[in-house]
């Protein structure tokens, strides 16, 4: 067992911690992302996981690496891993966009847990606004997906360099239970901008989807 997994399974035993995750490289924790379903709250728990770690392993943990998600679901106390399926992601499956004059006609297709979730919608045909509805579109079938779970909102697109290769990053408002966190999810633009956005989306939400059993 890595000291990641030790952690993740330690975590478990600080009140409020449902159930969670610990990302990161060796001894280098990414991120922490946790389920709550008792009444404390966030900054309780933040403070806990935080003051936890660094007395029982040394390490200084910037309290913004960790994510906390309250849900209104029991959970069995004998097996919480049972109560929520780990690594689920909604996948990016299919997208067309038809340009013709003033507006463009976007077709997006995501999936999810064996099931395929279409929207279409009609921008128009300029290239900062087609971007924004292709955003805007990977998000609402986002929340067809998560139904009332989780609510999202667009921030912004941005298209930047690094290294020499052509990003799309995309900051996302992610809400659960009133509290608001801001992700950021990026993608290297290959053959098209477009589908480009729709990576840099899911990948900003993502990681707390794979925390949510939808049903």
């Amino acid at each position: 067992m890595s000291i990641l997994q030790e952690i993740e399974k330690n975590l478990l035993n600080i009140n409020g911690v449902s159930n969670c995750r610990v990302m990161g490289d060796n001894e280098v924790i990414d991120e922490i992302h946790i389920i709550n379903q008792t009444p404390r709250s966030p900054k309780q728990i933040a403070r806990d996981v935080e003051s936890y770690i660094k007395t029982a392993y040394k390490i200084n943990l910037n309290h913004k690496k960790i994510s906390i998600v309250n849900l209104d679901m029991p959970v069995d106390a004998e097996n919480k891993n049972d109560a929520f399926e780990f690594g689920k992601r909604i996948s990016f499956e299919n997208l067309s966009i038809t340009q013709g004059g003033r507006e463009a006609v976007i077709q997006l297709e995501l999936g999810f847990d064996g099931q395929m979730f279409k929207r279409q919608e009609t921008a128009i045909n300029i290239p900062d606004l087609r971007y924004n509805e292709v955003g805007k579109l990977t998000l609402g079938l986002a929340q067809e997906i998560c139904e009332d779970q989780l609510i999202f909102a667009l921030n912004s697109i941005r298209i930047d360099q690094i290294a020499g290769n052509e990003i799309v990053l995309a900051l996302v408002t992610i809400i659960s239970n009133g509290e608001a966190r801001l992700n950021v999810g990026s993608a290297i633009i290959r053959d098209d901008i477009h589908s480009a956005i729709v990576k840099a989306v899911l990948d900003s939400i993502n990681r707390i989807v794979s925390f949510m059993k939808i049903n």
